[in-house]
């Protein structure tokens, strides 16, 4: 539709902002460019900066998975190496808890350990 109204007459920005689909500040610059007659160089440095917003809104995200990533990792770790060690301690069911029954059994006379 955009098309058939630059093909009818109206200006490319008018028929731009109809659309929807742009931000304001790029109708604006086509608007500029077309009043000034430097439309091309206009439409050029519209593209640059909306490839360099979403260029820096790219890297944002990959920073933040990046540090998500990180924070699960950790976690998932803590989770795993506190597992191991309760094993350790009384009352863990590991090592521990096996020396200590042990223990009863050949010296019943001991007192717990716990």
């Amino acid at each position: 539709s955009a098309s058939a109204e630059v093909a009818a007459g109206s200006e490319l920005a008018a028929a731009l902002r109809g659309t929807g689909m742009f931000p304001e500040p790029v109708c604006i610059a086509v608007a500029g460019g077309e009043q000034a007659g430097t439309l091309a160089a206009s439409l050029e440095q519209v593209s640059q900066d909306l490839a360099r917003d979403h260029r820096d809104l790219l890297n944002l995200l990959v920073r933040a998975a990046n540090v998500a990533l990180l924070v699960a990792v950790t976690i998932a770790l803590g989770i795993r190496v506190l597992g191991q060690a309760q094993s350790l301690l009384p009352g863990g069911g590991g090592d521990f808890d096996e020396v200590e029954r042990m223990i009863q059994r050949e010296a019943p006379f001991l007192k717990p350990l716990r």
